[in-house]
């Protein structure tokens, strides 16, 4: 029997539960998390998510990341952490925290073992030297080529489904899970210590790390989670001056392409 497809509703439901889950254990231990990306904007601009988003992000200094990794790696309960530490099969280099009742297929992408609905969690890091900049953009594009085996059937890059499975052929000669442990390796060799901007390694847009020095609750979906102090500045080097307007009705859509389902 087919299973039934995950409804809008009840994908960011579960995806608000893997959040809280992430509050709890960062509460209890101690750690830093922050409301990242189109999440803070939901949380700033709709106080929840955007209407036409369909994800959760979060970001971690690299040090609170790390000890986040290592309680969750030996966790058994329904919230399981997916990285290249634990999994074979896993090509993202950055962590995600996965609700094992459901199931997840990204379309185009090769799949993973017991995936499923999931919040994206991002490594926070001090800013790598303009050669070692370059290295993590050559290697994510031949990572991003040859993990997508289909495509033309992916959203995000659907109109360049010739160009990466050329690239994509490049990139299986080291292999698809290579170079997310290389980027990850090259990403923590920059402490947050040894520099005055940070952010995600991948990232074209670096922050001063005073927007990060303190945290402050802002509502998200009728609860409240931690955003950087500097969510303003965050919002406006991301996504410029204007963040607080809606774009376009043309642009009002996801950027993912999968099939979610519970598991029977």
């Amino acid at each position: 029997m087919k299973r039934k497809e995950l409804e809008d509703k009840e994908l960011k439901n579960i995806e608000l539960e893997i959040l809280k889950h992430i509050r709890n254990v960062c509460e209890e231990y101690g750690l830093r998390y922050y409301l990242a990306y189109g999440t803070l904007l939901g949380a700033v601009r709709h106080k929840g998510f955007i209407p036409w988003d369909d994800d959760i992000d979060i970001w971690m200094p690299r040090e609170d990341y790390e000890k986040f990794l290592q309680i969750q790696h030996d966790s058994k309960g329904k919230y399981q952490v997916f990285s290249t530490r634990n999994r074979k099969d896993y090509y993202y280099e950055f962590a995600k925290v996965v609700d094992t009742d459901t199931t997840l297929e990204e379309i185009g992408f090769r799949p993973i073992k017991d995936y499923g609905v999931y919040v994206d969690v991002f490594p926070l890091d001090g800013v790598p030297c303009k050669l070692e900049r370059f290295l993590l953009k050559y290697m994510f594009i031949l990572k991003t080529a040859t993990i997508n085996i289909h495509p033309e059937l992916n959203l995000t890059h659907k109109e360049l489904a010739k160009l990466f499975r050329c690239i994509g052929k490049l990139g299986e000669c080291l292999g698809a899970f290579h170079y997310p442990k290389q980027i990850d390796k090259i990403a923590r060799k920059y402490s947050l210590a040894s520099s005055d901007f940070m952010g995600y390694s991948l990232d074209k847009q670096m922050m001063h790390k005073s927007y990060f020095e303190q945290s402050v609750k802002i509502e998200f979906e009728h609860d409240f989670f931690d955003a950087p102090i500097g969510y303003h500045e965050c919002l406006t080097r991301i996504y410029g001056a204007t963040y607080m307007e809606l774009p376009p009705i043309e642009m009002r859509h996801s950027v993912h392409n999968f099939i979610a389902t519970l598991k029977e």
